[in-house]
């Protein structure tokens, strides 16, 4: 069983005219089936279709800028940015600058809203949990995502 803790070296995995590469960090390989996560880098120019319907999906900004189409919306993207992409929703970077992705894919998930929806981070209020540490909900039921927080 193999764990990727840290991604440093690790050779990411690119599909033909792709502008996206893409790392796996933990999925059914690595015995986790109900998540997946990975993170993706766009090259400039127009990404390949991305739809999983058997998943639902979080993105979070984690570098860089560019632009994307969730389903029939055109979003900005920087850091700070999250979306929630319902399963079978079609996904792609249309412009990127040093864009930098971390993906989170949720196998058979519950119920939920069927329109994909952003958000900023900057705007979620912090949550307190024990020891001094925080946190901010922000894939939640309220947008639509209703298995993963």
């Amino acid at each position: 069983m193999e764990y990727l803790l840290d991604e440093t070296g690790a050779a990411p995995t690119r599909q033909p005219s792709d502008t996206a590469g893409v790392t796996a960090l933990f999925d059914s390989g690595s015995r986790c089936e109900l998540f997946a996560q990975r993170v993706l880098r766009f090259e400039p120019g127009r990404s390949l279709e991305r739809r999983d319907t058997a998943a639902d999906e979080v993105l979070y900004v984690l570098g860089g800028s560019g632009d994307a189409e969730l389903g029939d919306d055109a979003v900005e993207l920087h850091p700070g940015t999250a979306a929630f992409v319902p399963s079978g929703t079609a996904w792609r970077v249309t412009r990127a600058d040093s864009l930098e992705v971390l993906s989170v894919l949720v196998r058979e998930p519950l119920p939920g809203a069927a329109a994909p929806a952003v958000l900023d981070v900057a705007a979620s209020d912090d949550g307190v949990a024990t020891a001094g540490r925080q946190f901010r909900l922000l894939a939640t039921p309220e947008v639509g995502c209703a298995s993963v927080t």
